[in-house]
C-alpha cells in the first residue's frame, strides 16, 4: 500500500462522512433581520436605513443615568513587597538585604574577600531570624587593624587579657559587653 492508496483511502472516507446539500435544503432569508441596536461598527455597515426601526428599542432619553463626575477612585496603598518574604518562605525581607548588604561590604572592607563576606553575611541573617543575641568582633566599631593584626579597643571592658585578637577570634560568635554595632 503506497502513499497514493492511503490518500485514495482518507479522500473516500471523508467524502463519505460529509452529507451531501441539497437545494431544497438550502433556504434564503427574503426579509433582512431587524437591528435591535447600533454600535458604531454596526451602523457603518448596517443596510437597513429605516432608522426608526433600528432604533426602536432603545431606552428614551432621560431613561439613563448620566454618569458620576467624580474621578475613580485611586489605588494608594502599594502592596507590601516583603508579603512572601520570611517567614512565608526562605527569601530574604528587603530589610534583610539591606542589612546582609551592608554587613558583606563592612567585611570586604576589613579585608575579607568577597566570597567569604557574602557567606558570613548570609549566616548572619539567619542568626538574626533566630533571635540569637550574639556577635561577631567582625560587626563592633571597637575592632581595628587588618586581618593578621586585629585590635580590641574596649578589650578590657571584653573580658579579654590583652588588646590583640586571634584572627579565627574575630569569626566566632560571642556576648562581648564592650560590643558597639559599627555603622554600616
Amino acid at each position: 500500500m503506497g502513499i497514493r492508496d492511503v490518500l485514495a483511502y482518507l479522500n473516500t472516507r471523508q467524502a463519505a462522512a460529509t452529507p451531501a446539500t441539497s437545494e431544497k435544503n438550502m433556504t434564503l432569508q427574503e426579509k433582512p433581520l431587524q437591528i435591535k441596536a447600533v454600535t458604531s461598527a454596526t451602523s457603518a455597515t448596517s443596510k437597513n436605513t429605516d432608522s426608526r426601526e433600528n432604533f426602536q428599542n432603545l431606552p428614551q432619553p432621560g431613561a439613563l443615568k448620566p454618569a458620576s463626575q467624580e474621578p475613580p477612585e485611586l489605588v494608594t496603598e502599594r502592596p507590601d513587597p516583603d508579603r512572601w518574604s520570611w517567614p512565608h518562605s526562605s527569601a530574604m525581607t528587603s530589610g534583610e538585604i539591606d542589612a546582609f548588604a551592608g554587613r558583606a561590604s563592612q567585611f570586604y572592607r576589613r579585608g575579607m574577600p568577597s566570597v567569604n563576606a557574602e557567606a558570613l553575611a548570609y549566616k548572619l541573617v539567619n542568626r538574626d531570624r533566630d533571635g540569637d543575641d550574639r556577635r561577631l568582633c567582625l560587626e563592633c566599631a571597637h575592632l581595628t587593624g587588618q586581618r593578621a593584626a586585629w585590635r580590641c579597643d574596649q578589650w578590657k571592658r571584653a573580658g579579654m587579657g590583652a588588646a590583640g585578637i586571634p584572627a579565627g577570634m574575630v569569626l566566632l560568635l560571642q556576648r562581648c559587653d564592650g560590643f558597639r554595632n559599627a555603622s554600616r
